[in-house]
């Protein structure tokens, strides 16, 4: 049996390792299987390799959970520091941990189940209970309740952080290794599932705050994101869950003519996702501009050559 072989034959166990781990390959020498997958994946691998008479080296590490306790950390494809960018993960937010390797651990982020390799020290095992979210695009803890005093930790949209105390319109929060910063009550709520109530109006408005925020590839927030990043961040403001990539949010929702799209709906091009404002017109994070932008398929050569590439409409809210 030869390596690629064994590749075809583990897609139909797994068909999208993005979000289920099998990262696992064929020791050909020793017509084994080696590498690590998900314990519920060993059953299905024991008798695949039982039925191709393999030698079953796989490991299925136990499975922990832990925070990330920076502002924010890229998930990356491989376990070293110049590895492709593939997610974002923000400061208080829960993941899976699997294995560590070169000083990274492998993880997988509670949202939308998507696997990367993070810096180890990037978690921490026990966060302070968080109290609220951050409701500001972008903001800044600060060393004192006074903006004029030292930027500590940045912030950013739906980041949950701890209030420990409140005063003259400032808020301490509990930050990581004991320390504490302060920001002002009004970039805050109560903590909650969602910001916002669900509608087009809301979406649109929401959509619209984002405009000329970087284009980062992989990013997930307003300090910088791409395409996907910006459909799954305006979409959980207002308690929607999107998978983390375009073509994973292609199959969500109910596929539509173009002509009976309204604000709200998505737009999907090869690789590439844009929130509706109209039929025609639409908000995305693009590296044509490098940054988001507003954008009619009817208004110059790079929308036409969107509408030549659509592949799909699709509505989201069902209202």
């Amino acid at each position: 049996m030869t390596s690629q072989t064994v590749t075809q034959l583990l897609k139909t166990l797994v068909p999208d390792t993005r979000v289920q781990l099998c990262d696992v390959q064929l020791d050909e020498p020793n017509q084994a299987l080696i590498g690590v997958a998900d314990e519920h994946l060993k059953p299905n691998i024991e008798a695949f390799t039982s039925t191709h008479q393999l030698n079953n080296a796989v490991q299925f590490p136990a499975v922990t959970t832990a925070h990330v306790c920076v502002p924010r950390v890229f998930l990356q494809r491989d376990a070293n520091a110049i590895s492709e960018h593939t997610s974002e993960a923000h400061y208080n937010q829960l993941v899976r941990v699997y294995d560590k390797k070169n000083g990274f651990v492998r993880v997988a982020t509670s949202n939308d189940n998507y696997l990367g390799w993070v810096p180890e020290q990037s978690l921490t095992q026990q966060p302070p209970a968080p109290t609220h979210t951050i409701t500001n695009l972008r903001a800044h803890a600060y060393a004192a309740p006074r903006v004029q005093s030292q930027q500590t930790f940045e912030l950013s949209f739906g980041m949950n952080v701890t209030v420990i105390n409140e005063h003259n319109g400032w808020s301490e929060l509990r930050l990581p290794e004991n320390s504490s910063g302060f920001v002002k009550s009004s970039a805050l709520m109560a903590l909650r599932d969602r910001v916002f109530e669900p509608s087009r109006a809301s979406i649109e408005a929401f959509a619209r705050l984002f405009l000329d925020t970087p284009y980062v590839w992989g990013g997930g927030s307003a300090w910088g994101l791409d395409c996907s990043g910006l459909a799954q961040r305006v979409f959980a403001a207002h308690g929607i869950v999107l998978p983390r990539d375009a073509d994973q949010q292609e199959g969500c929702g109910q596929e539509i003519n173009q002509s009976e799209a309204r604000a709200g709906d998505l737009f999907f091009f090869p690789g590439h996702v844009a929130i509706a404002l109209s039929d025609k017109v639409f908000i995305h994070a693009n590296a044509q501009y490098m940054r988001v932008t507003i954008d009619a398929f009817d208004a110059d050569d790079y929308g036409r050559s969107l509408q030549a590439s659509l592949r799909r409409t699709v509505r989201v809210l069902t209202d």
